[in-house]
């Protein structure tokens, strides 16, 4: 298959994905849709695979795939000054 610039998967999708998704389903998400936008591009078309892209990221963007965020400890010190 001939690689051209329209045959690259769309870049927005693919970031939106690396940034929310978790590392452990990262790289395997990322190989699967971009084997199936391939395959996309090859038996139909490019607009078509593009769009099937950002669909498919969009699914994947679920609660159990979402990395879990930072989480600080309260501070309780402060919450018992602020009573007194």
């Amino acid at each position: 298959m001939k690689f051209e610039p329209d045959n690259i998967p769309p870049r927005l999708p693919k970031k939106l994905l690396e940034y929310f998704l978790s590392p452990d389903f990262t790289e395997e998400v990322l190989g699967d849709l971009d084997e199936k936008f391939h395959a996309t591009v090859r038996s139909k078309s490019v607009i078509r695979a593009k769009l099937n892209y950002g669909y498919q990221v969009i699914n994947y963007l679920r609660p159990f795939a979402i990395r879990k965020s930072k989480s600080y400890p309260l501070n309780q010190l402060a919450m018992f000054q602020s009573y007194f």
